[in-house]
């Protein structure tokens, strides 16, 4: 039976193949696949074995995909009609303009055709991303600019996509940054690197010197669902701050749901599919921003199941 298998995934394109609709395709011609599993045990047939040998069989296909990869970059294509939750929500995007973000606030979503084996490939898939003509014309449309593609050097920080429930954020009651009804506790005025210090949720977040700042540990704060939360209460430029916590809190749920692609697993908790990375510099190859501000940033989302990436970008503008 395995040469059997063998001989008929010879000629598959693992890139592009799709077991759900396989089996779908299968189940509509009248194939019965429990009934001839059941009748092939009833021969004596292994199939447990079998699987196991059709999945050595499978991973090796990937592997020698995966190589092609390596040797001939990564193939991306730009899916402009994508919708987002910050497009279609209403009360999201009207949030999301309320706090300085507006036009400035950028989701764009690309597919690449190739295997991409992890975390072995990342750099060659993020480094080609910003390589690739396809995508180039979309990234100057957010202001990054890459005018000399051989003399990229990137730069970028992956993230932990680990924490999914937003009793994480449970801290900022717990050290005083805010009551718990949910109002932000205010504090003095400060300028701080460009960022008004105006509450206590700022302070915690970005003042080292503050004994707020403790509440988090280095590890919460390289947690992406950490990251979405901090830019969306920093705002932009013409942020109209709330005063209390839940809106924040809703919609980092609703960015964190939206660019992420989740499932549960055997054990009914939730687990994130998705490889999370901060872009910090191409180097000489182009740039960013045109000017620097705490504020800004862009992160890459990668969906390595559905082969997709989610360009999630701000810049800021200051309005004086």
């Amino acid at each position: 039976m395995s040469a059997e298998v063998g001989e008929m995934l010879k000629d598959t394109n693992f890139a592009n193949f799709d077991l759900q609709k396989a089996v779908q395709d299968m189940k509509e011609k009248g194939f019965d696949i429990d009934k001839e599993i059941e009748n092939l045990k009833g021969k004596g047939f292994d199939f447990d074995k079998e699987m196991e040998s059709l999945a050595m069989d499978f991973d090796k296909s990937l592997e020698k995909h995966n190589i092609s990869a390596q040797h001939h970059g990564f193939t991306f294509h730009h899916l402009s009609n994508t919708s987002f939750a910050g497009h279609t929500d209403d009360s999201l995007r009207y949030n999301l303009k309320k706090w300085g973000f507006d036009e400035d606030l950028h989701f764009h979503r690309f597919r690449y055709e190739e295997f991409c084996k992890f975390p072995e490939d990342e750099r060659t898939l993020l480094e080609n991303f910003f390589t690739s003509p396809n995508v180039i014309h979309a990234l100057n449309c957010t202001g990054i600019s890459v005018l000399s593609p051989n003399k990229l050097q990137l730069e970028y920080e992956k993230l932990n996509t680990k924490v999914t429930g937003m009793s994480f954020f449970n801290k900022f009651e717990e050290c005083g940054a805010i009551s718990h009804t949910g109002h932000i506790r205010g504090r003095f005025d400060e300028d701080f690197e460009g960022i008004p210090m105006i509450n206590l949720i700022r302070e915690a977040i970005y003042m080292e010197e503050s004994e707020l700042y403790d509440a988090f540990s280095q590890k919460d704060r390289n947690e992406l669902l950490f990251r979405i939360f901090q830019h969306l209460n920093v705002g932009g430029a013409s942020n109209q701050y709330e005063d209390h916590v839940e809106e924040y809190f809703n919609a980092t749920k609703k960015i964190y749901k939206d660019i992420l692609s989740v499932r549960k697993n055997d054990g009914g908790d939730t687990e994130v599919l998705s490889q999370a990375y901060e872009i910090k510099s191409v180097g000489e190859g182009g740039a960013l921003y045109t000017k620097q501000h705490r504020s800004n940033f862009t992160y890459l989302i990668v969906d390595p199941t559905n082969r997709s990436i989610i360009l999630w970008r701000f810049v800021y503008k200051s309005i004086w």
